[in-house]
């Protein structure tokens, strides 16, 4: 799945990150997975984005729930190598 956004609609870029993140996580689901691991450099490579980092990290904080766990984060919180397991219930 591919989304193109248009650069007058960056303004809510946000609102697009979290419903992918919920379908990579319901696909896993169907899958009977027990978990998925999402790394923000893969996401944000799908959908097609440039220098949008920070949105992609901000809507994977946003996607987490109780169970879920930040794996790997750097200082600044927000480069392509957050990697974050979410688990499925």
């Amino acid at each position: 799945m591919k989304i193109l956004i248009a650069a007058s609609n960056m303004v809510h870029i946000n609102n697009f990150h979290r419903p992918y993140i919920e379908e990579l996580k319901k696909r896993a689901a169907e899958k009977e997975n027990d978990n998925i691991v999402l790394r923000s450099g893969d996401i944000h490579k799908e959908l097609g984005l440039t220098s949008r980092m920070p949105t992609v990290c901000a809507a994977m904080r946003k996607a987490m729930s109780d169970g879920d766990a930040i794996l790997h984060q750097t200082p600044s919180g927000n480069s392509s190598t957050l990697l974050i397991n979410y688990s499925i219930k």
